[in-house]
């Protein structure tokens, strides 16, 4: 029976070849979206899943009150983790990460890997199998090194790397004890290598202070542990041990970071879930409207279906057996469409991760994605099939063989209705693209506070960075170099903030999370930044190694009053206040800032900022400070950007997602015209006797053009009014999380209103056109 049904719907779609073509081509679009969007959500909703611990892994957190709120960091004190261990009952394993990077060297071969050093229990949650060697062991030695895989061959080549020894940062002998497998790409954590945390330690004073936030430390609770009684405890000792009553510390679940770490004033608020429901929604709004053009096809199609059905059913076929044939068709259909669509993914997957920076892959022995598209090319077939199957298996063979049926109001009216929900949807992706391009427009137009153009960064990493002052000398004898300064930082990423800081009218045990760095003389001038106050660091100055700058964002959570310079924070003399820049996060909220002089030479990896003269001569003046860099840094390699490209990559993600939510806009658009187009032509054949008429009476082809248009237009304009309020509410609420954001107004529904206007009337234009110029004699000479 069933392998009847499938000719009976092979041999329709063979009769009506161009119907089935605008069907199969519709739903070939939705499913494609629908598919990518699947292998999204299968690769974010995988993440750290291979841990075997991951259902007791956490991320210990704090949250931090300061003066309009509180801020939530992922960072914590040095000296938390052993004490969490060995205080607190319920906890299995607390194990301390830092992540840093590193040039290794065998030989005359340098290369560059990332990296991280950990306690020695980190093997003991983690679950990063070991290729050779025993990776827990080697964190007890702090002359071993762990490579992965890839770093391994990037090193080594072939050869087997156990036992070898290398250089690490110029001077330090390392021997790789262990080889594990490369991380996953669906891992919160990254390495390359890794390296004993007692080496750090022993390298970094500060991770004595409880104060001091620079590190994460990860959590395994034994089974049934109480996460809420762990949480106040771990606070009470933050508290105790920092003298701090404004910190509090909890847990976040690994297997919700990825998705659910965003936070607003302390609670959680969703993150990257919010991206992950809205490619969701948007797929699942594409798919929709392919399904609801096909129903509208089929419905327009009814009269010439109606005598297939009326002979069926005199021949014996029930309604049951008539419906089973409709579905079959939308089953064949919707198979040939997921054949395309699969082959369109496989297509697109590169476009689609170089768009999103995201990985995913379409593995042909991974079942659950093949239960995903099956599900799914099922779910259309039902919803896609279920109202042409219901409603043409109705017909009355009496009423049908008689002469056909007549379309009556309620059909024309459920057809209207189908495209106004078509265009409704459309009209949502429309509005909802408009924002999204006028919000990454808005961020990117952000006022950075500094000057950007011209300013190079050059990487300066252990063996160059102490060497800044003889740096400094020699690039001041090039001709195209303007300024000079280190920093810990680049001003794009300032990492680090302490709490405890004393200042005038301070609160007792009112505490401001201030974020801090080290720079050398010049920093403000190189980098282009406005002193609102006061002045920068002065070599004529000896007493500027106990002063520091502060941002107005500082001063404002601080509440200092004017005069500011010539306070005292945390026991350090303000000299300048410096004019707000844009740091960390482009569209978020300037956080207080802090900046120290370095006391001596800038001491480990930091970064040279080094303006240039904007000329024809400026890529001379980059090879000189090259020549500068390998002359006092011959192992390693001139590694430099400029830090306006540095800040525009920010938005890459930001930009791919607009082009992504873009182009799923243009495919609802696109099919939605379909549907309308269909509309259009019914209705176009519907009316062509009335049109005619009214051109024998008189009406000129303006005047029928115009009366074919309102008809047509009609569900347009309803659809865009219905869309109006829901857009309006959803962008509201979306905004409502971006700290620097537009706001709404009626020219963005009204450029939408107009999109949408345009993108009809070019569609219907031509059949209106068609049907207002044909000679009445043609369709009148039957009458």
């Amino acid at each position: 029976m069933l392998k009847n049904y499938l000719v009976l719907a092979w041999r329709n779609l063979l009769k009506h070849r161009s119907s089935a073509a605008i069907n199969i081509g519709g739903l070939a679009l939705g499913l494609t979206t629908a598919i990518l969007v699947l292998l999204f959500l299968a690769d974010e909703f995988s993440y750290d899943k291979f841990h075997k611990n991951i259902d007791h892994l956490y991320l210990l957190m704090k949250n931090q009150q300061v003066a309009d709120g509180v801020n939530t960091d992922r960072t914590s004190a040095g000296p938390m983790a052993p004490a969490l261990q060995t205080g607190l009952p319920g906890v299995e394993h607390a194990v301390r990460e830092a992540g840093t990077g590193a040039t290794a060297r065998l030989g005359d071969k340098k290369v560059t890997i990332d990296g991280s050093f950990v306690d020695t229990g980190f093997f003991q949650i983690f679950s990063f199998p070991a290729l050779t060697g025993d990776p827990e062991t080697a964190l007890h030695d702090p002359h071993s090194i762990i490579l992965t895989e890839s770093a391994a061959k990037k090193l080594f080549g072939d050869k087997n790397a156990m036992g070898w020894t290398f250089i690490i940062d110029d001077t330090v002998p390392v021997r790789v004890a262990a080889i594990v497998r490369d991380v996953p790409l669906t891992s919160s954590i990254t390495f390359e290598y890794l390296r004993p945390f007692a080496v750090f330690q022993k390298q970094n004073t500060w991770l004595k202070k409880w104060d001091d936030n620079r590190i994460q430390t990860w959590i395994q609770l034994k089974p049934n542990a109480d996460i809420a009684a762990f949480d106040r405890n771990a606070t009470r000792l933050l508290q105790t041990r920092s003298n701090d009553t404004t910190v509090t510390t909890f847990l976040m679940p690994m297997a919700s970071l990825r998705l659910h770490s965003g936070f607003n004033n302390g609670k959680q608020s969703g993150g990257k879930i919010y991206i992950v429901m809205l490619m969701a929604i948007l797929g699942f709004f594409v798919l929709i409207i392919a399904c609801i053009n096909f129903m509208n096809i089929a419905t327009a199609r009814s009269e010439i279906r109606a005598r297939e059905v009326g002979v069926r059913k005199v021949m014996g076929a029930t309604r049951r057996q008539v419906m089973l044939q409709f579905f079959s068709e939308a089953l064949t259909i919707t198979f040939f469409s997921v054949l395309l669509g699969i082959l369109a993914s496989y297509v697109l997957i590169p476009f689609f991760n170089g768009l999103l920076r995201v990985h995913i892959r379409f593995t042909l022995d991974d079942w659950r994605i093949w239960l995903g598209i099956i599900g799914v090319g099922l779910l259309t077939a039902f919803i896609a099939g279920s109202y042409p199957a219901l409603f043409l298996s109705r017909f009355r063979p009496a009423k049908v063989l008689k002469g056909g049926i007549s379309v009556g109001s309620k059909k024309a009216f459920f057809r209207r209705f189908l495209v106004t929900t078509q265009f409704w949807l459309a009209s949502l992706f429309i509005i909802a693209t408009i924002v999204v391009w006028q919000e990454i427009d808005y961020i990117k137009d952000r006022p950075i506070g500094y000057e950007q153009e011209n300013l190079v960064d050059v990487q300066a990493g252990p063996a160059l960075g102490p060497k800044y002052a003889l740096f400094a000398d020699q690039l001041g004898k090039i001709p195209g170099v303007k300024n000079i300064t280190a920093g810990d930082a680049n001003l794009l990423q300032f990492n680090g903030a302490i709490t405890g800081l004393d200042w005038p009218g301070k609160i007792p045990g009112h505490e401001i999370s201030i974020v801090v760095s080290n720079v050398g003389y010049n920093w403000t001038k190189t980098a282009g930044l406005k002193l609102v106050e006061g002045r920068d660091f002065d070599p004529a100055f000896g007493t500027d190694t106990n002063a520091c700058l502060v941002n107005e964002a500082a001063v404002n959570r601080l509440g200092l009053h004017e005069p500011v310079v010539g306070q005292k924070l945390g026991g350090n003399t303000i000299i300048g206040v410096i004019r707000d820049f844009v740091y960390n996060n482009p569209s978020g909220i300037i956080a207080p800032l802090c900046i120290y002089l370095y006391h001596g030479a800038p001491y480990g990896s930091c970064h040279f900022l080094v303006r240039i003269t904007n000329d024809a001569h400026w890529r001379q003046t980059i090879s000189g400070i090259g020549a500068v860099v390998r002359t006092l840094d011959p192992q390693h390699d001139f590694d430099y950007s400029f830090t306006k490209e540095d800040y525009q990559q920010r938005f890459e993600e930001l930009d791919g997602f607009g082009t992504l939510a873009s182009i799923f806009g243009g495919m609802a658009i696109f099919i939605s015209c379909i549907g309308l187009l269909g509309l259009a032509a019914f209705l176009a054949e519907r009316r062509s006797r009335e049109m005619s008429i009214r051109k024998v009476f008189g009406a000129s082809v303006r005047q029928v053009l115009l009366l074919l248009s309102v008809d047509f237009l009609r569900p347009v304009i309803i659809a865009f009014l219905l869309a109006v309020p829901i857009a309006a509410w959803a962008i509201h609420v979306l905004l409502d999380n971006l700290a620097y954001r537009i706001s709404l107004s009626w020219t963005i529904f009204a450029t939408g209103g107009l999109i949408t206007l345009l993108i009809a009337m070019a569609t219907i234009g031509l059949q209106g056109f068609r049907t207002a110029t044909e000679n009445p004699a043609k369709n009148l000479r039957n009458e």
